[in-house]
């Protein structure tokens, strides 16, 4: 998708691996949908790269969209 580029590590939370990283994806997503900026960055990076969950840029797109509208530098980055 056109304005989003790889990052170098898919999971941003490099302690949390495997089954665990899948678990906080779910409050990843409860804490984003609650408008939790850096969840909902969190959230959008593992969509994107296909970290435990299937990939989908337009989903992923959506929540970059989100954080970066409340100034979350690094999803600013990746969203613009």
């Amino acid at each position: 998708m056109p304005g989003i580029v790889a990052m170098p590590h898919a999971n941003p939370h490099p302690a949390v691996h495997g089954s665990a990283f899948a678990g906080a994806l779910v409050w990843f997503r409860r804490a984003a949908e609650q408008g939790y900026a850096p969840a909902q960055f969190s959230l959008a990076n593992a969509l994107h790269t296909g970290e435990t969950v299937a990939p989908d840029d337009i989903e992923a797109a959506t929540w970059f969209k989100r954080a970066a509208e409340q100034v979350v530098k690094i999803a600013k980055q990746y969203y613009d």
